[in-house]
């Protein structure tokens, strides 16, 4: 269908596009994107054939628009981001219901006012107690304001993709005094909250263990119930979109309402206004999570089509239900759950049809066909998904599962399955024989699930990262291909373009992968906010040299590095000894992540997890790879790793005091790597550079000193990941602001 019967698709995906390349690359674009919109609006004007086309005018509307609608969202953001740093008296209504972590608990509240200002914004409230207040309760509270993510640039596009645009703290709930205003009247939100707080309920009843939460995560999208290690086999095996309520799941019960409404004799029109309905019910009690609204829009729009008897197109409907995604929030964009349902959709209403087309409709019309086609559609729909979300898979999460294909195979049925008679155990929950039965398949089936993921996470090849610049690169040229070719080439002749041109980038993007790495050693210093992590990484191998955990904050953002890197296995951990072991950290990692070898000194905290593969020395050498030799010494109040990559040497204190003697043989590295402390008997201009690894009000302590001594400085704290390429004689240093 040409692009001018479909003007919701291209007005749709512009906003979009121009929304990521705003928000990723540089809010100044919003400028840009105004600029080319009115450019390409007179050009339009000006000539026919612009004019007869149509879509150029679609094109410079939304370029305008998502200009202008990200340009004050900006404004808003930044005037939010104004009362950081101050502590407050804020009013607001609570949102939502509270989750808990890390010892503490979290609320979103809309706020009224902030100080002495009417100021309407979304905050995350953290209390170390609870505050014993409903959703859509008034509170009134003192807190310290600041803004979510901080440096972590990431986290606080997250926040914003949420609408959630300011943290609130208090750190002691007796000195910082609340006040909740119960609210007696039951608005529609509060009756929605309770009755997804009854579905969880009803589903623990009957199912009050991980199976329970494996149903309540295919409901409801709630994975809270969920173990670490569960959720990590599923994103290994390349499910967890089972678990984002999308597509699947809302089409699973809304045409199952349609069909049985349908058999019911009920009118079609009738039948489409009862399935909207619900929908926007199923969509609200779902918490209008990106993935849940982007496929209720959707739905709606076909339903729409059926109420006023018109014909509704896949790809407009697609690209409405982003365009109005977009009107609620311009950040949606960096929602990576909406990209990723968006783009799988997106790939299953193009690429399946094909299939559909030139395999499906050629299978016999006999039983082998009838067995056979089942199976092969669900692959080829899980195939388009996987190719079609594969883009925002390579550039924004980093890794990808290569068993995903198999996974959605053997798990689809089942999960759909789950959902049903989990569903079916919290309506009948007060019929016993029903409700019983219900939650007993439920829960085999949640077993199945459990089971089965584990089993294919297992495989070490199950994830692959994809955090090189070649990922990045190839999947642009293959993206500018594609594109290229769709616009040029038409039928049979479309599939041969594509099929040599993607070729030839996958070829030479690996090719070119392989002669940058070969021989090139990388160390990375990942920006933990305090405590020294170093990863270092060469032709396969890795080691984790120390682990900086002296916050909760320092010791989730090395975890997270550490699956950035995909450090699922290496060669060598070494634990630093003294108080920077006092922390359960050192257990995660280590249950984690399997590590040929362990070094710790006896001073160490250690877990009882450790095996033979432990080593309690306070002198240690190892060989991790050829160039790669990296010595631990422990001292009585300090640890230590000297290390050399192809002769490049690094000193790492991984604890220390400022009266700790460190020897003399350690003194003559290329580069010290510390955190928030450097021992007065080191000398710390015989060092041909200093890397910190510190927050920044370290960084503004030490860096006077270490600036005094001539000697190069550069920290975590200004500059964020650190990353130390060595290839031969030649090291290359790159930040990554």
């Amino acid at each position: 269908m040409s692009l001018k019967y479909r003007p919701m698709a291209v007005i749709g995906f512009t906003c979009l596009l121009t929304a990521l390349l705003c928000v990723f690359v540089s809010e100044h674009l919003t400028v840009v994107a105004i600029a080319a919109g009115i450019v390409l609006f007179i050009i339009s004007a000006a000539f026919k054939s612009f004019r007869t086309a149509v879509y150029p005018f679609f094109i410079s509307g939304a370029l305008i628009l998502s200009g202008l609608l990200i340009g004050a969202a900006g404004e808003n953001y930044r005037y939010a981001a104004a009362f950081c740093g101050d502590e407050a008296e804020i009013t607001g209504t609570l949102i939502d219901e509270p989750t808990h972590s890390d010892n503490r608990y979290y609320y979103i509240l809309k706020t009224d006012r902030i100080a002495d200002e009417d100021v309407s914004v979304r905050l995350r409230l953290s209390l170390p107690n609870e505050l014993g207040a409903e959703p859509y309760d008034t509170v009134r509270f003192k807190a310290r304001l600041y803004e979510l993510g901080g440096s972590n640039g990431q986290i606080n596009l997250y926040y914003r993709s949420k609408g959630v645009y300011l943290g609130a703290y208090a750190y002691n709930i007796d000195e910082y005094k609340t006040e909740v205003i119960r609210n007696d009247s039951q608005p529609l939100g509060l009756r929605l909250l309770k009755i997804r707080r009854e579905i969880k309920n009803r589903v623990f009843d009957k199912l009050p263990n991980e199976y329970g939460g494996v149903v309540n995560g295919l409901l409801l999208g709630d994975k809270s119930s969920l173990s670490d290690e569960t959720v990590d086999n599923f994103r290994s095996a390349g499910v967890m979109p089972l678990f984002a309520v999308s597509g699947l799941h809302l089409s699973v019960w809304v045409l199952g309402l349609y069909r049985l409404l349908e058999i019911s004799k009920i009118r079609k029109r009738l039948n489409s206004a009862v399935c909207i309905v619900f929908t926007l019910m199923f969509m609200a009690v779902a918490g209008f999570s990106g993935s849940v609204c982007r496929a209720g829009i959707m739905l709606i729009a076909l339903l729409c089509g059926n109420l006023f008897f018109r014909q509704t197109d896949s790809v407009n409907s697609l690209g409405l239900a982003a365009f109005i995604m977009f009107l609620i929030n311009p950040y949606v964009c960096a929602d990576i759950g909406f990209l990723l349902s968006l783009t799988a959709t997106l790939g299953i209403v193009t690429l399946y049809p094909v299939a559909d087309r030139y395999v499906l409709s050629r299978l016999p019309a006999n039983i082998f066909g009838a067995v056979l086609k089942p199976l092969l559609s669900l692959i080829f729909v899980s195939i388009s998904a996987v190719t079609g979300s594969l883009p925002v898979t390579i550039l924004f999460i980093g890794s990808v599962s290569v068993v995903t294909v198999i996974s959605n195979f053997l798990l689809s049925y089942a999960a759909s399955l789950c959902m049903i008679f989990g569903g079916l155990a919290a309506v009948f929950h007060g019929i016993p024989l029903v409700s019983d039965f219900a939650a007993v398949a439920a829960g085999l089936l949640a077993k199945y699930v459990i089971n089965v993921t584990a089993l294919i996470s297992c495989s070490p090849l199950a994830m692959i990262s994809t955090q090189g610049v070649f990922w990045r690169i190839g999947t642009f040229l293959c993206l500018a291909a594609a594109a290229f070719c769709v616009i040029v080439f038409k039928g049979r002749t479309l599939a041969k373009a594509l099929c040599v041109s993607l070729s030839a980038c996958i070829a030479v993007c690996s090719v070119s992968s392989y002669l940058y790495y070969s021989g090139l050693t990388r160390v990375f210093i990942p920006d933990i906010e305090g405590g020294v992590g170093v990863i270092a990484a060469a032709d396969g191998e890795k080691i984790l040299l120390g682990n900086g955990f002296d916050s909760y904050l320092a010791a989730g953002i090395l975890c997270d590095k550490l699956d950035d890197v995909n450090l699922k296995s290496a060669c060598l951990f070494a634990v630093p000894g003294g108080k920077m072991t006092d922390s359960d950290q050192t257990v995660s990692i280590l249950s984690e992540y399997n590590f040929d070898s362990v070094v710790y000194s006896g001073d160490a905290v250690v877990p009882e997890i450790l095996t033979d593969n432990a080593v309690n020395a306070s002198d240690a050498v190892c060989e991790a790879w050829k160039g790669a030799i990296v010595r631990y010494f422990s001292g009585e109040d300090y640890s230590l790793v000297y290390c050399s990559f192809n002769e490049v040497d690094f000193l790492l204190l991984l604890s220390c005091s400022r009266d700790s003697e460190i020897p003399d043989e350690f003194a003559s590295a290329d580069f010290l790597v510390c955190s928030d402390t450097i021992p007065y008997s080191l000398d710390v201009s015989s060092f041909g550079g200093v890397i910190l690894s510190c927050k920044k009000d370290t960084y503004d302590r030490i860096a006077p000193f270490v600036s005094g001594l001539g000697v190069p400085l550069i920290s975590t704290a200004g500059s964020g990941d650190i990353e130390i390429d060595i290839r031969g004689d030649s090291v290359r240093i790159k930040t990554e602001k």
